[in-house]
């Protein structure tokens, strides 16, 4: 071999990329320049303190399982013996029966569409027996919000990819509705909660606070919706409560305070309520009215948490209803869906007892902007 040809072998071996014991090349080509690359290997994350939807539910076995980003966010997370996890409490499971197991392996999508007619609240489960009426009904409508429709069919020129069982000219089907507020403010506000996901992933990149965009989307529709009942000048007692981390806050500390927001609420309308010749402790009052469940949104980094509170009786802890990762690329629109059905719920509530005259005169803020 010419000693020409030896020099170039030799230069080429000595410039050649090679290979990180991982598989990863270590080296780069940059302008034309070999350069080193920083040796890190682009291994899948683990799951750390930001993976707040095993905070809420305790669920998985450890922390250091990996978490895919195509998992099922959003969604109630279902064990393999058909529970579905909720946090913190030893009653706050609920069973989803399915007995139709069979069949239909491969394809996801028929499966869940095959199953749908069997999914269903087993009310005798004893770990659902302290449960409200609402908080079942609430678990079962997040669970089912792609399952059936939600929307008016007019909507439909307002989000036309949406999928078309989402839709129903039925009016004793439509949930997410507008009532007194035109269509497209009302389907404005939705979009914003839409949009709320691309908004948070937006500030991870720019490594901004990501609870944000988050909280003026649910405040703005939970403004919207109080408007859109007529309710935003009226003196009442809020079901809603709405807390979001601030700064370096820990989950257990934003827990906390919508812990007291809604442990308050419930105070005031038991004390709203109260039968006057009722005495004893709030376990055996006599009430004159119906005690509602009370709903809460925990915020923390890119998760919403849908929680709700049983006012009958001071100081019942809280349950998870479902939790919910804007950081998450293809969910946006189901959890926008989430959120607007627990709001919808609220409005419903507080119009029924404007129906009934238990809400308080009008009070006017000039103010306010139910826009803004």
């Amino acid at each position: 071999m010419s000693p020409t040809k030896l020099r170039t072998e030799k230069w080429l071996q000595e410039h050649s990329p090679k290979k990180h014991p991982s598989g990863l090349d270590i080296r780069k080509v940059k302008e034309g320049r070999i350069v080193k690359n920083n040796g890190r290997d682009q291994r899948e994350k683990r799951a750390s303190f930001w993976d707040l939807a095993l905070w809420f539910s305790r669920f998985g076995k450890s922390q250091n399982n990996i978490r895919k980003e195509d998992d099922l966010e959003g969604d109630t997370v279902i064990d393999d013996d058909g529970s579905a996890a909720t946090p913190g409490y030893d009653n706050d499971l609920t069973l989803v029966v399915d007995d139709h197991d069979e069949g239909i392996k491969g394809d996801g999508a028929a499966r869940a569409l095959h199953n749908y007619n069997d999914r269903y609240l087993d009310y005798d489960d004893p770990r659902i027996q302290d449960w409200t009426e609402e908080e079942r009904w609430l678990f079962s409508k997040l669970a089912n919000r792609g399952f059936e429709p939600l929307l008016h069919n007019t909507w439909i020129l307002d989000y036309p990819t949406f999928p078309d069982q989402l839709f129903t000219n039925d009016e004793n089907r439509v949930y997410i509705n507008n009532v007194h507020s035109s269509t497209g403010r009302a389907c404005r506000s939705l979009t914003d909660l839409i949009l709320a996901g691309s908004r948070v992933r937006d500030q991870i990149l720019s490594k901004t606070a990501t609870e944000k965009p988050l909280v003026h989307a649910i405040n703005k529709y939970y403004k919207w919706s109080l408007a859109d009942g007529k309710l935003q000048h009226k003196d009442h007692i809020p079901v809603i409560a709405i807390a979001s981390a601030k700064g370096q806050e820990t989950v257990e500390s934003v827990v906390g305070r919508v812990t007291d927001q809604l442990h308050s609420l419930g105070r005031q309308y038991r004390d709203k309520w109260r039968q006057p010749s009722s005495q004893g402790s709030d376990e055996h009052d006599e009430f004159i009215h119906e005690l509602p469940t009370l709903t809460g949104f925990v915020i923390k980094y890119s998760i919403v948490a849908i929680v709700t509170c049983d006012s009958r009786v001071a100081g019942n802890p809280l349950r998870t209803l479902g939790t919910f990762d804007f950081k998450v690329v293809g969910q946006d629109v189901w959890h926008a869906l989430a959120i607007s059905i627990a709001m919808i719920r609220g409005r419903n509530y507080l119009m029924q007892l404007d129906e009934e005259g238990e809400l308080g005169p009008e009070v006017v803020d000039y103010g306010s902007d139910p826009d803004a």
